[in-house]
């Protein structure tokens, strides 16, 4: 006998019962409301496409089942067919989970990872953590799904956000899992429930109730073949829980983008990806191309890779293109707003994800997060020691420095800083910008960023006074240039406000005390720029205002604007004669003597220095003294005298050697290679360039690289290697563009002689070849050839 039809409504009722799930759960699955719900129940109402459409998913019925079941809920169809039977009730289905409606860009690695953490037999607890806008609840759902039927009865998806209240987060889990309160209570029906099941457990946002975790223990403990995936932006802190931190998607580095690269290896990057999705959601039309991508790649890194910040400002490619997104997006927070309306306010901007995150701090952890937002690109345990007076109303409270390290770590784990080891193996900590941006906004609104930014500015004033004079001199030169490098964005900010602010001894102070690291990191261009705005301020004759004429003369002369040069070095020289400093005069003197020799005048270069070279010797200024017998020696050479310039380079490096000097000792280094070059010892100067070579990289000293660089193709011409001599110099051009230095009045034409004899000696084609390999080379890939195949070129030619 035929089963008696049944209708779409009766069907529906009984497929939600049989997956254990109350209409409300399934509305919210769909998403629908309740009543769309009931009357669908109820035959009262038939559903459109899409509803039934979303209905299939929410039922998890098989793609191959679907077309014919929204047929049916449609009413083209009386009934289902016997191929797509109602399933019987009781067990729980292979998943029931809500339904992706966006396709998950750019989280292969992080899905496949977290998956197999999950499958290990003692992983039982899983939390995946991240700063606000991550992605996590996204990702935690698209691994549910995957892991969905490894278990006999499914995942379950508990949504804790809206859970105001720890005591509550049981009924939530019953409620998910379609169960209804006993006269036993919702904790024992749940255990009892869960007992013989076996299922992957997903609760979302749980941050907000961390005193209820210890429910997820008693309940795993109660169900030994269950698992939970917890998503929070911090971990539970139980025993035997194991943490997934989020990653941002996939960043391009913005700083280096390269010149010509086609759009597939822009799309490499999971963060470019993902935008472009998004942005096609809003525009169907949107397509990245050459024009676009490069400020596609840029708004990503601006917004940190947080995908609901990405989420966000690709739907605005609808009204405006990149460049003019980009331009806009200076004020991260006020811009990405008008998320989707379904999600809650906190998904809907980026400042309502930070302000969910906020609210949980007490607060100390408040007014220790607001500060943070002062510092650049990062911190370390003894800055934020340094800075207790700004975060506790009395200097009476115990232990300081211990509670702001505990409460510096409690910030990470709550995702909102991120730990780091510096190379010293020190703690370093730092934020995300977006996160920085509000913390600043925080700091602002209590009143306190004035008095914030002039301690900042004050701790990181002292820090460069005591970097200053070990890359002067002393063996650890290295170390201290590598703490200059990771404090550059904290010393560069403590400068821009002394500017604006117009503090301007402050300011001189910074400006003096960066010289040393700018000049041996060579920052060119940028130091010209602080140093022309500190020099505006105030143009009362100091002598610090005559050291920094000094600076400014040096970078104006590499950059081939002699005038300029002449007249700051001048003015410094009148200041120090006005003030009676006799050592300020002598080394002006050292400058008008750099200045001739590169216009070509060796003998009033010569003739300047010798004046120097007497006085320092005098007075036993060992760092002035081997500067002047390396300028002294390149004049002397370029006037012939062989003997005298190699007897000054060979002292230049005994004294750098006793001080520790290697910025000056790789100068001579590259002095005596020109002597032994010039006497055409070619393979002699090959070698010492090489070692040249080394110390300038090891110290970052690009400038100098370059200069070794370049008198190494030199050399390697005159070891008879054309082609390889090419490629180097091509390398070397390249760097000096970047840098924005000219080649000296005095050697322009010589440089432009060993071109033609290059392009001779290959002829014009492999010329352009060798050059153009030369020119596509990184600073990394010119130096292992400066090291390696030059060597071994050198030899070949010596044997």
């Amino acid at each position: 006998m035929d089963e008696p039809r049944i209708s779409f409504g009766e069907w529906l009722t009984r497929r939600r019962k049989s997956l254990n799930l109350t209409r409300d759960a399934l509305a919210k699955r769909v998403p629908c409301s309740v009543s769309t719900l009931r009357r669908l129940e109820s035959d009262d109402l038939r559903a459109s496409p899409s509803l039934a459409e979303a209905l299939a998913r929410a039922l998890n019925l098989p793609e191959g089942q679907r077309a014919v079941f929204i047929a049916f809920a449609r009413g083209e169809r009386a009934d289902l067919p016997v191929e797509h039977p109602l399933p019987a009730g009781g067990g729980a289905p292979p998943d029931t989970l809500p339904a992706a409606l966006t396709p998950l860009v750019g989280r292969k690695r992080e899905i496949a990872a977290i998956s197999e953490t999950l499958h290990k037999p003692g992983v039982r607890l899983l939390t995946l953590t991240g700063p606000p806008g991550t992605g996590k609840t996204r990702l935690s759902l698209a691994v549910a799904q995957k892991l969905a039927r490894s278990f006999r009865d499914g995942a379950y998806f508990i949504a804790l956000a809206p859970v105001a209240d720890p005591k509550s987060v049981p009924a939530a889990i019953a409620q998910a899992l379609g169960l209804k309160e006993s006269r036993v209570g919702i904790l024992p029906a749940l255990t009892e429930f869960l007992r013989d099941k076996r299922l992957l457990l997903v609760l979302d946002n749980f941050e907000h109730l961390i005193p209820a975790a210890p429910l997820v223990t008693e309940l795993l403990s109660a169900a030994p073949q269950v698992k939970a995936l917890v998503t929070s932006r911090e971990i539970l802190h139980l025993y035997g829980e194991h943490e997934f931190p989020v990653p941002p998607l996939e960043l391009l580095d913005v700083s280096r983008l390269p010149s010509s690269q086609s759009l597939s290896f822009y799309s490499r990057y999971s963060s470019i990806q993902f935008f472009k999705e998004r942005a096609r959601a809003a525009k169907p039309d949107f397509r990245l191309t050459g024009e676009n991508v490069a400020d596609v790649a840029r708004i990503c890194a601006w917004l940190d890779g947080l995908p609901l910040a990405i989420e966000i400002a690709a739907a605005q490619v609808k009204w405006r293109a990149p460049n003019q997104l980009y331009a806009q997006l200076r004020d991260r927070l006020k811009t990405l707003t008008g998320g989707p309306r379904d999600l809650s306010p906190r998904q809907q901007s980026l400042r309502g994800a930070m302000d969910w995150s906020f609210d949980l701090l007490n607060e100390t952890e408040k007014r220790l997060f607001s500060l943070l937002g002062i510092f650049s690109d990062g911190f370390t345990e003894e800055a934020v020691g340094a800075a207790r007076g700004l975060v506790f109303d009395s200097a009476h409270e115990k232990n300081q420095i211990e509670i702001l390290k505990t409460k510096v770590r409690s910030l990470v784990e709550k995702s909102l800083l991120r730990h780091e080891l510096a190379p010293d193996g020190s703690a370093r900590y730092a934020m995300l910008e977006t996160m920085r941006d509000y913390a600043r906004d925080q700091l602002q609104a209590r009143g306190e960023m004035e008095r914030a930014q002039a301690w900042h500015c004050e701790y990181y004033l002292n820090l460069a006074k005591i970097i200053r004079p070990n890359l002067i001199q002393g063996g650890e030169q290295a170390q201290w240039l590598a703490l200059a490098e990771r404090e550059h964005n904290n010393l560069r900010a403590a400068l821009s406000w002394a500017i604006a602010s117009g503090r301007v001894s402050t300011a001189m102070e910074l400006g003096w005390a960066l010289h040393p690291f700018w000049s041996a990191r060579s920052f060119v261009s940028e130091q010209r720029g602080w140093l022309e705005k500190i020099l505006a301020l105030d143009p009362a004759p100091t002598k610090m205002r005559a050291d920094l004429l000094k600076y400014a003369s040096d970078i104006a002369s590499s950059q081939g604007d002699y005038e300029k040069a002449r007249d700051l070095e001048e003015e410094g020289l009148t200041i120090s004669k006005i003030l009676g400093d006799e050592a300020g005069v002598y080394y002006s003197m050292d400058g008008l003597a750099r200045l001739a020799g590169m216009q070509g005048d060796y003998a009033q270069a010569a003739e300047l220095l010798e004046q120097a070279l007497r006085y320092w010797r005098k007075v036993n200024d060992t760092v002035r003294l081997t500067t002047t017998l390396n300028n002294l020696a390149i004049a002397t050479l370029r006037l012939g005298n062989h003997e005298r310039a190699k007897q000054l380079y060979e002292e230049a490096m005994e004294v750098t050697k006793s001080v520790g000097n290697l910025s000056s000792f790789s100068h001579a280094l590259y002095g005596l290679a020109e002597l032994h070059a010039d006497l055409k010892e070619y393979a002699l100067a090959v070698q010492l360039l090489r070692e040249s070579i080394s110390v300038r990289y090891q110290l970052g000293d690009v400038k100098g690289l370059a200069f070794s660089l370049d008198a190494l193709a030199m050399s390697l011409y005159g070891v008879g290697q054309p082609a390889l001599a090419t490629q180097m110099e091509g390398a070397c051009r390249k760097i000096f563009r970047e840098l924005g230095v000219v080649t000296p009045l005095a050697t322009r034409a010589e440089y432009e002689n060993f071109l033609a004899e290059l392009r001779a000696a290959l002829g014009d084609s492999a010329f352009e070849t060798e050059w153009a390999r030369g020119q596509a080379m990184s600073q990394d890939q010119a130096v292992s050839l400066a090291l390696d195949d030059a060597q071994e070129s050198t030899e070949r030619s010596i044997r």
